[in-house]
């Protein structure tokens, strides 16, 4: 019996050791708000003063649920100064661009797992403009229009933060609108118009353009020119061979080799690679001379050459005509 009551005693024993563990766990603090808790991170010292100084810190204090996306101290230091002090001189841009930058709300599952289900997932800042998402896999990035996400999830007491190295630039229209606004890529314009392409660019809502600049088209031989003028079907498929439908890809995304396939007839592969000794990127032959111009549909890249898909090459070749 006197066993009995000791193994018994004993079981108490233990038994009340662990609730006493389980009462004493350590509880997580709450985190402070916006200021208080990247202030005591560090790195983020510029975005909370432009963030103060436009008067928008206290209202994303004092929000319901908030999202950041906010640029570190040395991603802001990348901007040359000229451009950052033309920002903050004028208080109507400098408040567009950071509230950009915001949403007064949660966004579900940009702080949890299963993020790739974001790809290509488009959200509203504050000021009602697009954000897209792109999930990367290949080069293990996560990207708000085309920035780097360096940072998901700091916890803020009324929602999230998540750091960026660099700036995000608000989209001024769809692809066509921005083309169209670019004195550089009247040729493209036209040649899409005469295709009868500008409402099937227009419509698809995550979208890659591969735009041939006006000088890109003058290196065309005149010939190459007169026949696509005079074929629509074939000019039409060499327009839609600098197309790939249903992706945005940022050239953050484009640091190893990768094939596509366009949206001409017979969806031919374009091959985007990285030359890592000049840090160029190419689509086949041609080199990306501008990149990541966003638009509200998709992101545009200037490149230096007009790509011709194979089958509207052999065509072409067999009127006598020689590209190249």
């Amino acid at each position: 019996m006197k066993m009995l009551a000791c193994v018994g005693a004993l079981a108490l024993l233990c038994l009340g050791s662990v609730m006493c563990q389980t009462t004493m766990a350590p509880v997580t603090p709450m985190p402070g708000d916006l200021e208080t808790e990247l202030t005591k991170r560090g790195g983020f010292t510029q975005i909370l003063n432009l963030l103060r100084n436009a008067g928008l810190l206290d209202t994303l204090k004092n929000a319901d649920n908030i999202t950041v996306f906010a640029p570190t101290d040395a991603a802001l230091a990348r901007v040359p100064a000229d451009q950052l002090a033309a920002l903050t001189s004028n208080p109507t841009e400098l408040q567009k661009v950071l509230g950009y930058h915001a949403l007064l709300e949660d966004v579900k599952g940009l702080h949890r797992r299963g993020i790739g289900r974001l790809h290509d997932k488009v959200i509203i800042s504050s000021n009602g403009l697009p954000i897209r998402i792109n999930v990367y896999r290949l080069v293990h990035v996560i990207a708000a229009e085309g920035v780097n996400i360096t940072e998901r999830a700091i916890r803020v007491s009324n929602g999230y933060v998540h750091a960026l190295d660099g700036i995000m630039v608000p989209p001024q229209g769809d692809v066509v609108e921005i083309a169209a606004a670019n004195n550089d890529l009247t040729s493209l314009v036209s040649l899409l118009s005469s295709a009868g392409l500008v409402d099937a660019i227009k419509s698809d809502m995550n979208i890659t353009v591969f735009a041939p600049n006006d000088a890109a088209f003058a290196k065309l031989d005149p010939k190459v020119t007169a026949y696509l003028t005079s074929h629509p079907a074939d000019l039409k498929n060499v327009l839609l061979y600098h197309v790939v439908e249903r992706m945005t890809l940022y050239s953050i995304g484009m640091r190893h080799t990768l094939t596509f396939h366009t949206a001409d007839q017979g969806h031919d592969n374009l091959m985007v690679l990285e030359d890592f000794a000049t840090g160029d990127i190419k689509v086949n032959t041609a080199r990306i001379v501008q990149k990541d111009i966003s638009a509200t549909n998709g992101v545009i890249h200037i490149i230096d050459e007009v790509l011709v898909p194979a089958r509207v090459l052999l065509k072409i070749e067999e009127q006598g005509i020689t590209i190249g």
